[in-house]
């Protein structure tokens, strides 16, 4: 099995070498990722989406997480990492297409793991309807819209649970649609002012188109 290596940095981003992955989420070093969040307007309702992780992830397996995101390896650029958006979710998206809301320091500490990143954050305006959508059935089970307001709702704890429509991969292999009440527990642990922030800067986006 290849061996994927990660550039790491300081706390500052000043690059400082190469590790293992596996190195990397063992000790903590900092590294970069790509992370692109699909909006949309759907019946003038404001909508943003959510990818269903695979059972067996490594980490955080069967949460609902960013639409489409990864790790940058060695010697990749955030340009070269869009290709992930192709890979998970089966659309070509152009670098160019995909509007930059900044660079997040996220850190995440659990039993077996320290993620230490430094998120390159990305909205996209999706006008592909959602079973187009071509999953990669390795690292996604799930593809889901949900109503901005009600999920802004839900991180600030004003209702228990939001939902969510789209499409499933079954048994089979197969997409299937699916509609699914998530609470708050069922979202990857990202920090409250990471979501703040990717929701207004969603509403920003749709609120100028």
């Amino acid at each position: 099995m290849k061996q994927e290596y990660f550039d790491i940095y300081d706390e500052d981003m000043k690059h400082i070498g190469t590790k293992l992955r596996s190195e990397v989420h063992k000790e903590g070093f900092w590294h970069k990722s790509f992370q692109c969040w699909f909006v949309g307007i759907d019946n003038e309702e404001e909508y943003i989406m959510f990818q269903k992780r695979q059972f067996d992830k490594d980490t955080y397996p069967n949460l609902l997480d960013i639409t489409a995101a990864g790790h940058l390896s060695a010697g990749e650029t955030v340009e070269d990492a869009c290709r992930e958006i192709k890979e998970e979710l089966g659309l070509d998206v152009k670098f160019q297409e995909v509007t930059p809301i900044g660079i997040i320091k996220e850190q995440k500490s659990e039993v077996n793991f320290i993620d230490n990143e430094f998120a390159n954050v990305f909205l996209y305006y999706c006008s592909t309807p959602i079973e187009k959508f071509k999953l990669q059935q390795e690292e996604v089970t799930g593809i889901y819209k949900v109503n901005l307001s009600d999920i802004v709702k839900l991180f600030n704890k004003k209702i228990d649970f939001v939902d969510m429509n789209g499409y499933k991969i079954n048994e089979s292999g197969d997409k299937e649609k699916n509609d699914i009440k998530a609470l708050l527990m069922d979202f990857v642990p990202h920090d409250f002012s990471y979501y703040d922030k990717v929701f207004k800067c969603a509403k920003e986006l749709l609120q100028s188109i």
